[in-house]
Parts: C-alpha cells; sequence; structure tokens
C-alpha cells in the first residue's frame, strides 16, 4: 500500500507539472518488470499471499495497479521528454534481469509447488532487490529532484523496510523440505534467507539517501537538497 501510494503521487505530481525531472525511466522500467514478474505467481498461485479475506484477490489487483502507474509514468518521460534528464539516467541496468532471473531460480522456494511460478517469485524479489539503484544513481549524478521525488522514495523505502521486518519474522515459512532414506526429513532454508537477503539489498541501497533526507526533514521540515540541486 505505502509503495502503491508513492507511484501514484510520483505519477500524479508528473502529469500536473507536466515534467518529470529527476524521475528515472529505468527505476520505472525494473518496477514494472518485477511486478509482472511476481503477478505470473499470484495470479496463478496462491502459494506466496496471505490466508486472510479478500488477500488472494487485493494484492495481485495491487501490483497490477503499481505496474499500470509505473508504465503511465514511463509514458510521461515520453511525452514531457524535454523535461527528462537521460544523461543523469545513466545507470547500466540490463544485467539486473538476467540476474534476478538466474537467482530466482537458484534460490526458490516451492510454495507454489510449481517450478516456474516459484522461480519468477522468486527472480520477482531480486529485481525489486535492484529496482531504486537508477533512481539514487541520477540523485548521485547531481540531476535536478524535485521534492516529491525524494519524498517518493522515502515511502519506497518505508514499504521495502516492512517487507523486509514481515521476511525476517516469517522466513522459515518458505524453507524447503527432503525425505532422505536412511536420515529421515531435512529441511533446507536457502529461500527463507535469500528473500531476507534480497529485502535487505533493497533497505541499503536507499540506506544513505535515507540518512539524509531523514537529517533534513528534522532540522528544516522538509526536503530541502539531496545529492544534486532539488527543486522545491
Amino acid at each position: 500500500m505505502t509503495q502503491g501510494v508513492g507511484f501514484a503521487v510520483l505519477a500524479m505530481k508528473a502529469a500536473e507539472h507536466r515534467s518529470v525531472a529527476g524521475i528515472s525511466r529505468k527505476m520505472l522500467l525494473l518496477s514494472v518488470v518485477a511486478t509482472l514478474f511476481r503477478c505470473q505467481s499470484t495470479l496463478l498461485f496462491h502459494g506466496y499471499l496471505p490466508y486472510f479475506g479478500m488477500g488472494e484477490f487485493l494484492f495481485p489487483l495491487f501490483d497490477l495497479g503499481v505496474a499500470g502507474l509505473a508504465v503511465y509514468t514511463i509514458a510521461l518521460t515520453y511525452k514531457f521528454g524535454a523535461t527528462y534528464e537521460a544523461e543523469a539516467d545513466s545507470m547500466w541496468v540490463f544485467w539486473v534481469v538476467p540476474l534476478a532471473l538466474i537467482l530466482g531460480y537458484v534460490t526458490k522456494a516451492d510454495a507454489n509447488g510449481n517450478e516456474y511460478t516459484d522461480s519468477m517469485w522468486m527472480a520477482a524479489v531480486w529485481v525489486e532487490g535492484f529496482s531504486m539503484l537508477p533512481q539514487i544513481w541520477m540523485g548521485r549524478m547531481g540531476c535536478n529532484f524535485r521534492s516529491v521525488t525524494a519524498h517518493f522514495v522515502a515511502l519506497v523505502f518505508a514499504a521495502r523496510l516492512m517487507g523486509m521486518m514481515y521476511w525476517f519474522e516469517s522466513y522459515e515459512l518458505l524453507k524447503l523440505q527432503e525425505y532422505e532414506w536412511g536420515v529421515g526429513l531435512l529441511t533446507w532454508n536457502y529461500p527463507g534467507y535469500s528473500v531476507v537477503a534480497a529485502h535487505a539489498l533493497q533497505v541499503l541501497s536507499m540506506g544513505d539517501f535515507m540518512y539524509y533526507y531523514i537529517k533534513q526533514v528534522a532540522s528544516h521540515g522538509t526536503v530541502l537538497a539531496f545529492s544534486g540541486k532539488m527543486d522545491l
């Protein structure tokens, strides 16, 4: 929910100001890829969905909504192309998806009981682990950030932090079980450790940004500048 609010605010502000300055198109593309990977699991199986009320239906719909907002914002980066800072959005990210697919297959759990969808769900976790790096990279390149972009990153950070806390408590749900003759039932939980590690990567990738973000909010009540110029 928090992440969805961030994408909604980012899209609305970009449309309102007719500007995509400080927004990374590559970050948006990776976010769409991660969501579509995950939906291949959650739309067909319920192994990774919460067992309460309408959760089995709401979570996939929510993911599709986030993907839709990201695609809309990508379209705005072309519509308002004169404001898109392509030179700053220069991080090479073509390695992310192949690496995530490999890691997804190697570290997959078996909650769905389907090798393909289990792999795609885990691949989505890994893509998300790298997805915010292009946005942070833009800041490092000194692009002109609007305050809404900084607040968007903070909302995504909050969502990823809550996700990490959840999986830190629940990672044992992903452990694999195998029966070995003469030994008995063996359990392997590298999928659980991998999910925690991927979420930790997501949080750490934004840690430096959040340090300065919180520092400025505490000092000034808002974000005045970060990693270059920030237009308020």
